[in-house]
Parts: C-alpha cells; structure tokens; sequence
C-alpha cells in the first residue's frame, strides 16, 4: 500500500544505512481505478522532500479550502486549507506552493512505485 512504498522510498532516498529494500503487497500488480480520492497535507511536504513533489503538482490539484455544507445549505465546516498551510514554513515549497493536495489512491501507489528501482 502506500505506507509501505513511502517508507521504502525514504529508506533509500535518506541517509539510513539501509542498502537494500523489499516490498511486500497482497497484490502482486497495481490496479488503476481502486481507491478514491485522498487528501495530504503535510505528506505531501514529506513526499516532496523525498523528491516527489514535481510528481505530486502534475498529478494531483491543490487544496485551498473544504467546506462542508447540509442538504439544506447550512455550513458544518469552512476550512481555508491554503492560509493554514502557508504559515507553516515547512508545509511550502521553495517555490511558494503550499503543500496541500488531494490526489486519487491509485496515482500517489504509481508515483510511489514508480519512484523505486525494479
């Protein structure tokens, strides 16, 4: 799953001493289309540290806010996602891009996998 690839791809992209990597899935292939949509947020300023943030802009769209409404209209929720992101310095990209995406399942296991050697 995701867990597993991020953490092989940061065993071999940090200074860990780990020389050598395996994966392990129950799936023995990736399958386009399974899985929904997610949201990262700091992840995503993880992710870009291990190299992957060009990855995440093409494929991903950034989040600027979530509002969450009632049938009838009435506001549960209204989160401005990219000023909170933004004032944490960590959480930008040295090009001024908040790091704050929402990404289908499927694209980030790809980038993921991608990202490591065969």
């Amino acid at each position: 799953g995701i867990g597993g690839l991020a953490l092989a791809r940061a065993l071999q992209t940090l200074d860990t001493g780990v020389e050598e990597v395996a994966v392990f899935d129950r799936r023995s292939e990736l399958k386009p289309g399974v899985g929904g949509g997610i949201q990262i947020n700091g992840g995503a300023a993880v992710l870009a540290r291990l190299g992957l943030g060009e990855q995440m802009k093409a494929s991903a769209l950034p989040v600027r806010r979530i509002l969450s409404r009632k049938s009838g209209g009435f506001e549960l929720l209204d989160i401005d996602v990219e000023s909170l992101v933004s004032a944490e310095p960590a959480l930008v990209a040295p090009d001024g891009t908040p790091q704050a995406f929402s990404i289908m399942r499927d694209a980030l296991q790809r980038i993921l996998a991608d990202s490591l050697p065969v």
